[in-house]
């Protein structure tokens, strides 16, 4: 079934015109959060243009959605067999016990010694929670989904509860910080260096201004 964003973002083009560009399809992507070069942008859109006219209706846009979504997954797929590989024999799912090494090793999680509660656990990420009821296996989609799940979150959730005292006038409140910290004069013609940010630390800010250059 489409997600509710594919139908939407289709329903207003067509609203106007029946067809679809590519260059509707640049603003699309970001509404899924996806970026993708122009010239793999095309490779996709010619896959769907079956009639060679630059444009396509509903079908052409959801094969195109599918697409783009199975190229993502093999992706990931990818990332999973190079980075989380020893944790699957077969490279297909990985088991209670091969989860419960992993939040062993790698999250250094003290309840995974309990395999009833591992079990327990993975069971919240199943797609189908009926299949092997016994002793439940991850496939590589439902592992990922845990990996960026809440759960694994690094961000402890307790921090989000504000417990300071936040009523008072803004300008009661201060904070040192560090505006183009990476410059070591002037922003036209000064030179950039990592001793700006020390010598910025040093004189007691606690929030600097990080600058990567390509």
């Amino acid at each position: 079934m489409l997600s509710d964003i594919l139908w939407q973002f289709f329903y207003f083009e067509i609203i106007v015109m029946c067809w679809i560009t590519i260059k509707d399809l640049k603003a699309f992507l970001p509404k899924i959060n996806l970026k993708l070069a122009t010239n793999r942008l095309k490779e996709f859109f010619q896959d769907v243009d079956t009639r060679r006219v630059g444009e396509i209706g509903f079908e052409g846009f959801a094969s195109f959605y599918h697409n783009l979504i199975h190229d993502e997954q093999l992706k990931l797929c990818e990332l999973f067999n190079g980075t989380f590989g020893q944790y699957t024999k077969d490279g297909q799912r990985v088991t209670l016990q091969e989860f419960q090494k992993f939040l062993l090793e790698e999250q250094k999680d003290p309840d995974a010694l309990d395999e009833h509660k591992v079990s327990q656990f993975m069971r919240d990420y199943l797609q189908d929670p009926m299949r092997d009821a016994q002793e439940p296996f991850f496939t590589v989609p439902e592992f990922l989904d845990f990996l960026f799940s809440k759960q694994n979150d690094a961000w402890d959730a307790k921090h989000n509860e504000v417990n300071q005292d936040m009523t008072q006038p803004l300008v009661n409140y201060w904070i040192a910080s560090s505006h183009n910290t990476y410059l070591t004069g002037d922003q036209v013609k000064s030179e950039s260096s990592t001793e700006a940010y020390a010598r910025c630390l040093r004189m007691g800010c606690r929030c600097i201004e990080l600058w990567k250059v390509n």
